[in-house]
């Protein structure tokens, strides 16, 4: 029986799936933003580039443009059973939901979730098709 790890994690590393061991990308995140997501899981690892698969990409982007060239570019850097988060602002005139729908759906994603990342952020967890969190499945 494998006992709990009683290390600290913050609550937005465990709310954006990042476990113990992962390897993650951040992108383009607003300033200080990465003092919100730590502490980090044991073992978990930030790149600034990647030479291999990530478990979790997070990429904040406010122009659609550069979500409809960098989301299908980024989901090539994710691990098999790996998680991309497209983070956009909550209330933007050019970015939605069904516009980061139809973007994921493009290259073979789904929107599979979304959580409010930061204040005037909202990012879209985005999985292959085949792929579902457990509170999807039923």
């Amino acid at each position: 029986m494998t006992e709990p790890d009683d290390s600290p994690t913050g609550e937005l590393a465990r709310a954006l799936g990042i476990e113990p061991g992962a390897r993650v990308g951040i992108v383009n995140e607003p300033d200080g933003w990465l003092d919100e997501l730590t502490p980090l899981p044991p073992g978990a690892t930030l790149f600034e580039r990647a030479s291999e698969p990530l478990d979790v990409l997070v990429y904040f982007s406010d122009e659609r443009a550069n979500v409809e060239r960098r989301v299908p570019a980024f989901a090539g850097f994710v691990a098999p059973g790996g998680t991309l988060w497209s983070a956009i602002p909550s209330s933007s005139e050019e970015l939605d939901r069904a516009i980061v729908e139809e973007i994921a759906e493009g290259c073979g994603l789904q929107v599979d979730g979304h959580l409010a990342i930061a204040p005037g952020w909202t990012a879209f967890r985005l999985r292959k098709r085949d792929q579902q969190s457990d509170a999807t499945r039923g």
